[in-house]
């Protein structure tokens, strides 16, 4: 293709330069007042009432109705009532369009309604000094005491921190470093019984919201509470909230996701809260410890141990593994242990090796005398084989007879 070349003609021709002299702008042009603009302008996030504030219109129609803009001009109109500003919506009725908007302002009134309610249940919370303010120096030498030396006649003062034993597992929260924040000695054990070991008689097993609900839906916390009684004196259930969040039961939804319970005023079986109702019935004597945040439930551990006796290590890793222990404080199951107990020749005494020797109570009942008499004995595994081989359909029909 051959290039395009510039005729002579057109290369003498010169551009005409363009002038506007402004000596007829006052026929063209003029200013406007503020008052008499009419600005067009798109939603834009915050930038909304950066343009409110520099147009300052008095009369404000809306295409589309948006919640969040409408929140804006009110503000605006609260800041500026000398302007009397007056807003129109234009949209049809009973659209889907005016639908739309009528749900954004009732979910913006749950929102708020919601808010209020947590304003009203929310805690206060006293912060004091991390290091004990207040704390006399001479106190925190005289910090264990022991009334059980002479008699109580005596007092056992040691220099020593105080200890907690703490599950490995426990190590991906920010608690321990928290304790250990709190001048607290942290000794981390694989730990069968409990998350946390306070002191020799105090045992607390640390849920969250999310871990508490997995466990009540699985069952493993009535598990992990009567194993708990079984080992200590105090065992504690501790139900931590995120921190920053609310500190109420009311926002989780129901644990199997019924609509049923979340209904306000219904409490059914599977509600969160009917569940910890039941858990208080079965183990009436387990202590619920509320904390809102790590940093309280800090607070909480320093407090309940003041003036008890420091936990064993050793034992708290041992507590729900060593079988030469007595059967009150094996962490096995206690139904079965109390079917066993009705069945005849079982005993206190025996019931141990029953646990010890069989896997499940069917276990126990498909054995033979030969297979129950090392466990129990002659003359109570021939009892217990007599009961369990029982043909009851045969007693029936002679009592009849």
């Amino acid at each position: 293709m051959a290039e395009v070349r510039m005729t002579s003609e057109e290369a003498q021709q010169k551009d005409e330069v363009g002038a506007d002299p402004l000596e007829d702008m006052d026929e063209h042009y003029q200013l406007y007042e503020m008052s008499e603009l009419v600005v067009v302008h798109a939603y834009d996030g915050d930038q909304d009432e950066q343009v409110l504030e520099e147009v300052k219109p008095r009369y404000i129609v809306m295409y589309e109705p948006d919640a969040a803009f409408i929140r804006r001009v009110e503000v605006y109109r609260s800041s500026h009532n000398d302007r009397g500003v007056r807003v129109y919506f234009l949209y049809y009725g009973g659209s889907v369009e005016e639908q739309r908007y009528l749900s954004s302002v009732r979910r913006e009134k749950d929102a708020f309604t919601k808010l209020i309610k947590e304003r009203a249940s929310m805690s206060v919370v006293m912060t004091t000094d991390a290091a004990g303010a207040g704390e006399d120096a001479q106190e925190a030498f005289l910090r264990t005491v022991n009334t059980r030396i002479a008699g109580g006649g005596r007092l056992a003062a040691t220099a020593q921190p105080p200890r907690v034993v703490v599950d490995v597992r426990e190590f991906r929260s920010s608690l321990p470093s928290l304790l250990h924040g709190r001048s607290m000695v942290v000794v981390p054990c694989m730990l069968t019984v409990g998350d946390y070991i306070l002191s020799r008689n105090m045992c607390v097993e640390r849920k969250s919201v999310s871990d508490l609900i997995s466990s009540f839906r699985d069952g493993r916390l009535y598990s992990q509470a009567e194993t708990m009684f079984l080992h200590y004196r105090q065992p504690m259930l501790l139900i931590e909230f995120d921190e920053g969040k609310s500190f109420t039961l009311e926002p989780f939804a129901d644990l199997s996701g019924s609509a049923a319970s979340v209904a306000p005023g219904r409490a059914s079986a599977s509600d969160l809260q009917s569940k910890l109702v039941l858990l208080t019935l079965a183990f009436p004597r387990l202590r619920i410890l509320w904390s809102s945040s790590p940093y309280q439930t800090a607070e909480m551990f320093a407090a309940l141990k003041a003036q008890e006796e420091e936990p064993d290590p050793v034992a708290a890793a041992r507590a729900g593994l060593d079988r030469d222990t007595e059967v009150e404080e094996q962490a096995f199951s206690r139904e079965p242990q109390e079917m066993l107990a009705a069945v005849p020749g079982v005993t206190a005494k025996n019931v141990k090796s029953l646990v010890l020797g069989a896997e499940s109570v069917r276990e126990v009942a498909n054995m033979s005398e030969a297979e129950l008499a090392p466990l129990v004995g002659k003359t109570a595994g021939r009892a217990m084989h007599a009961f369990f081989n029982r043909n009851v359909m045969e007693e029936e029909e002679g009592e009849e007879g």
